[in-house]
């Protein structure tokens, strides 16, 4: 059975494949990412391949030895460091490459596309997923989903085969792409942190979807809040999803022009809570209560009653 920490794991073993795009070698990785490999590979999301020739973790001092051949053509480890000579077991000779088809379905039903829309516009770099439509105002926008963007933006033949979709949408894990730039004429989400995996699945964060519809682009809008206060954007590039009461709390807070405000101006109705703290109590166990301390962390950190007394709350970013 996997774990929460088992999902993140395999989605940054996936976000590294689709960068990357060369084998990855199972020996490289530690035996508690056992569980990651057994999933990956029941979802389909990653090919077994042949192990390349190289280096092996020593399973004597730990160093990366020489993977050779010994004449009877079974592969062996030679350690030039504590010079150990042995066979290497067969489990620790598989390798993986990335199923970029599954990834690319798994974020189309994450953004309510249709897989079989699939369209190949660039080998090896760019598909297209589909259209969406970021906000009622907007045209309906293609999304792609491409490993190098800067390699698409030094083409100008490969740039002009996106750009003939009208303003594109690329979804992307280029590493050499700075955070928070996105070339001219150009919309860049980064896979890693729009998305994540859970029970097998690709979901999209902070995303509110219907149908074909994308209901809006999350970026931080009011400091660190997103617009809608429902996302919050961790200084780590991380994020976290509020409730909607909290979130609510967060937004009659900032209409208000951040306080002072008594809570029964900025608490949301409908609930039996009457301060803003009772919104954030933590109660669950396992990885439910990890988020919940999170969201109290973030209502500690920008929300403060100075004047206890008035019972008067200050929003501060």
């Amino acid at each position: 059975m996997t774990t929460a920490n088992d999902d993140r794991r395999a989605w940054s073993l996936l976000c590294s494949m689709f960068r990357e795009k060369r084998t990855f070698r199972e020996a490289n990785y530690g035996a508690d990412y056992a569980p990651v490999w057994e999933m990956l590979s029941k979802l389909g999301a990653i090919n077994a391949a042949d192990y390349p020739r190289g280096t092996i973790e020593c399973t004597e001092c730990r160093e990366m030895a020489d993977l050779g051949y010994d004449k009877s053509g079974m592969k062996i480890c030679r350690c030039r460091y504590c010079g150990t000579e042995s066979p290497v077991p067969a489990d620790r000779l598989n390798a993986w490459t990335l199923n970029v088809t599954w990834l690319a379905r798994q974020i189309c039903l994450a953004l309510g596309l249709m897989p079989e829309r699939i369209v190949p516009i660039i080998k090896d770099n760019a598909m297209l997923l589909g259209q969406v439509k970021p906000s009622k105002s907007e045209n309906l926008r293609p999304v792609f989903l491409v490993r190098d963007v800067l390699a698409v933006m030094k083409d100008a033949s490969a740039f002009d085969e996106l750009d003939k979709y009208g303003e594109p949408i690329l979804i992307t894990a280029d590493s050499h792409l700075k955070e928070g730039t996105s070339p001219p004429g150009l919309d860049v989400l980064r896979l890693e942190k729009m998305f994540f995996l859970n029970n097998g699945r690709i979901h999209a964060y902070g995303m509110n979807l219907s149908g074909t519809i994308l209901g809006r682009i999350v970026r931080p809008v009011h400091g660190p809040f997103s617009e809608d206060f429902l996302v919050y954007f961790n200084a780590d590039g991380t994020r976290t999803e509020l409730v909607p009461p909290q979130a609510c709390m967060f937004r009659n807070l900032h209409k208000l022009g951040g306080g002072p405000a008594r809570a029964e101006y900025i608490m949301p109705e409908g609930v039996a809570a009457t301060k803003p703290f009772d919104l954030f109590k933590v109660s669950s166990k396992g990885d439910a209560r990890i988020i919940e301390e999170q969201r109290l962390a973030i209502y500690k950190r920008h929300v403060s009653c100075p004047n206890k007394r008035k019972g008067e709350y200050i929003l501060t970013y």
